[in-house]
């Protein structure tokens, strides 16, 4: 009994000891587990003595439109269509700006880019915005979307539909394991694209004799009767589980295919409809704005705005309105006095520097 209580007053004697020269670190404090750890706010960053190489930095809207328009132009040319589409619903100044036709060229570069070709010719950037959340089904087009797209062929990109559609005496060809009379059942698409190379010859007269041919890419349709690259391994793994298709399985597969392409085709016709009430209604409220706009301005400050019809700020600022609700306060009349002056001082300018333009100017009034 003596013993146990000695060995164990030495141990503890050693152990104060060995703390008391810095030989045995303190117990450190236990932090639970189960806490979140948030970021340091702005604040407290600010008081750090260290504080100026982490400060956080927050997008300013403002900021960013108030950069020049080469500057945004740039900096869009290198953005996805996606992020262009959350740019423009940021606030009402990157809106009007990003639906407007002066950011067009941003739009077309981020269309060219992931290899989507208009749809119908329509470019706009309204309706592009729109076919950027549903078109492609292979470059993250969501199955759960609305409008899940269009007719095979308008559902993939230039990239996609060259590897996703084959034409049926190709797939016949590649997989031979799959009955010709069950490969014809397939639902398919007439048209395909396809990129190709066109020879444009300069004329000495566009000033390019120094390069007499190119060669650029342009987009064309192939017809034929061409295939999805899903439906066909679908009905392959079919075939390979029951031998050949018959009876229930094949028809129940194939009208599962018949309904999907169907479900395409209406919602492709719905978008048509959809467009083409889009420009209608658009081209309705344009000339509504102009008409109030110019009333507006004549019964004011006495101008002629046909005047100012081909001054591209001009335009700018009709697009602007148009997303206005009318009639106007004071406070956007300000805003479009302003606007005029400047609007007539740029074509004073123009007239200066380029007669030519001042006379056509003066014809086409």
């Amino acid at each position: 009994m003596s013993s146990d209580w000695l060995t164990r007053y030495n141990g503890s004697r050693r152990n104060s000891n060995a703390r008391k020269n810095n030989k045995i670190p303190r117990k450190e404090k236990i932090i639970p587990q189960n806490l979140e750890l948030h970021p340091p706010s702005d604040r407290i960053l600010k008081q750090t003595s260290n504080s100026s190489a982490v400060q956080l930095h927050h997008l300013d809207v403002s900021q960013f439109m108030g950069l020049p328009y080469s500057v945004i132009a740039e900096i869009c040319w290198w953005l996805h269509p996606k992020d262009l589409l959350s740019l423009a619903r940021a606030s009402l100044r990157t809106r009007c700006f990003f639906m407007s036709r002066q950011s067009k060229p941003c739009w077309d570069v981020a269309r060219s880019t992931i290899g989507m070709p208009e749809w119908f010719g329509v470019a706009t950037p309204h309706v592009v915005s729109f076919l950027f959340d549903t078109f492609c089904q292979e470059q993250g087009c969501s199955n759960l979307s609305s409008m899940r797209s269009f007719m095979v062929c308008r559902s993939l990109c230039d990239h996609c539909a060259s590897v996703k559609l084959f034409s049926k005496e190709d797939a016949g060809i590649r997989w031979r394991d799959i009955p010709w009379r069950l490969l014809k059942k397939l639902p398919w698409t007439h048209q395909r694209k396809q990129q190709a190379f066109r020879v444009i010859r300069f004329d000495r007269f566009y000033g390019a004799a120094d390069h007499p041919g190119i060669s650029p890419l342009t987009n064309s349709l192939e017809n034929g009767k061409f295939c999805y690259f899903d439906d066909i391994l679908r009905l392959e793994r079919l075939c390979k589980a029951l031998g050949d298709v018959h009876g229930d399985a094949g028809n129940a597969l194939f009208a599962e295919l018949k309904s999907r392409q169907l479900e395409m085709h209406r919602a492709s016709f719905g978008l048509w409809q959809w467009n083409n009430a889009q420009e209608a209604s658009k081209s309705n409220n344009t000339k509504r704005t102009f008409n109030y706009v110019a009333e507006g301005i004549k019964r004011r400050w006495g101008y002629d705005i046909n005047r100012y019809i081909e001054v591209p700020l001009f335009r700018n600022l009709l697009e602007t309105l148009e997303l206005l609700e009318r009639p106007y306060p004071e406070r956007t009349w300000t805003m479009i006095e302003v606007q005029m002056k400047q609007v007539i001082r740029e074509r004073e300018m123009a007239n200066t520097r380029s007669p030519q333009k001042a006379v056509r100017i003066a014809n086409y009034q």
